[in-house]
């Protein structure tokens, strides 16, 4: 089977505008997991990122037909709704037999009303999609009910209705590392404000988030227990980043990386033992005590939100 992953298209066209992979945090994190535990699994995946090409729906076309997909995902938010409803539409004009997945936090919230709203769509992954997405394509490989899949919403005699719930991935080194190779990763630019020592990447070593601030949703999907994977693990992780595409700092995407402080000293420790010469930064809360005594450097910086 033929799987694309991808964004959705963008709302205004101008090679100059602000867009995803520049000026923010890059391409994304979301996709390239789903898509590697799909490549585990011996799927054929292709990563596309929409905002970063600048494509429009001409060109998603004339894509779509010469590869001719099995399945398509489309990850966004909720801003994103009614253009991931045009790429879904795209994808369907041009191949009306292949099946069209959404997946994100918007998704999360309201599958059975996503479902509802968008005909074109066949199923919405609900939560972490690592091995939820895999098992979709399992069961559409070999003719199975995708209803037995966990975490999903989907159709049955045409009404849209959720499966089983699905719990979060507990053990992060159980899945493969995100693949990253499957994005044109040199070309993103980090926001200047975060980023030190060009070219900067960014990346992410934990799930879930303990705190309930009222703007965010991050916990719907990742959970409230914070899963971390091992040192040794992020270690090799950086080393590959940085050997594979010549990064020179990273940007820690994790929500709330410094809430397990024994963790984040350990992690410094390890990068300063492997001689990881990297600039970094993290997103933190100005209610959570920093350990200054390993970040603390010409480097360090700290983003407030409020």
């Amino acid at each position: 089977m033929k799987v694309l992953l991808t964004s959705t298209l963008k709302r205004i066209h101008d090679p100059k505008s602000w867009r995803l992979g520049k000026g923010q945090d890059s391409f994304n994190y979301g996709i390239a997991c789903v898509a590697a535990m799909a490549e585990k699994a011996g799927y054929d995946v292709e990563c596309l990122d929409l905002f970063h090409n600048n494509w429009r729906a001409g060109d998603l076309e004339r894509h779509v037909a010469e590869k001719k997909f099995d399945v398509v995902g489309i990850g966004f938010f909720t801003p994103q709704t009614d253009l991931a409803q045009k790429t879904a539409a795209v994808v369907k004009r041009v191949l009306p037999n292949s099946k069209v997945v959404f997946g994100g936090i918007h998704v999360t919230s309201v599958p059975v009303e996503t479902l509802d709203e968008t005909p074109e769509a066949d199923a919405c992954v609900i939560g972490e999609g690592d091995y939820t997405f895999t098992e979709l394509l399992d069961c559409w490989r070999d003719g199975r009910d995708i209803g037995t899949v966990a975490g999903i919403a989907h159709r049955q005699n045409g009404k849209a209705r959720t499966s089983g719930p699905r719990g979060s991935v507990r053990d992060l080194d159980d899945l493969p590392m995100p693949s990253y190779r499957l994005f044109p990763m040199r070309e993103y630019e980090v926001s200047p404000n975060i980023s030190f020592r060009p070219p900067t990447v960014s990346f992410q070593v934990t799930r879930g988030c303990p705190f309930k601030c009222t703007f965010c949703e991050y916990t719907t999907v990742g959970g409230p227990k914070i899963r971390h994977k091992t040192i040794p693990r992020i270690i090799d992780e950086i080393r590959y980043l940085r050997d594979e595409f010549g990064f020179h700092s990273l940007v820690f995407r994790d929500s709330t990386l410094p809430t397990k402080r024994k963790f984040l000293v350990e992690l410094c420790e390890a990068m300063i033992e492997a001689k990881i010469d990297m600039p970094c930064m993290c997103y933190s809360r100005v209610d959570l005590k920093q350990p200054r005594e390993k970040l603390a450097c010409p480097h360090e910086r700290y983003h407030f939100l409020s």
